[in-house]
């Protein structure tokens, strides 16, 4: 196995376990509620305060809290793929103008 075929397989396990996890937190922790003329979503998180733990909610238009769930959830991974794609090109460069 090279080190591209292994560095490919490690980044789709990553990818996996980094999109799992992100499904069970907003399953867990978010649920679409009603609200004035359409739909919203409640996400609640637990904050570290001087005086202990707080529960924090927040509430929003579904489209936007979905948008940046969509973001979170894919747009990570799809930065650092772009990222290992241009790390990979420029070693390519170099490897080619060295020889």
């Amino acid at each position: 196995m090279t080190y591209r075929r292994g560095l490919l397989r490690l980044g789709i396990v990553a990818t996996a376990c980094w999109i799992a996890f992100w499904v069970w937190h907003y399953a867990t922790t978010c649920s679409l509620v009603r609200m004035g003329g359409g739909r919203a979503i409640t996400c609640r998180w637990e904050t570290a305060e001087p005086g202990g733990i707080a529960v924090a909610t927040r509430t929003a238009p579904a489209l936007s809290v979905l948008w940046d769930m969509a973001a979170r959830t894919i747009g990570i991974p799809a930065c650092a793929i772009v990222a290992a794609l241009a790390v990979y090109w420029v070693v390519e460069r170099f490897r080619h103008l060295a020889r």
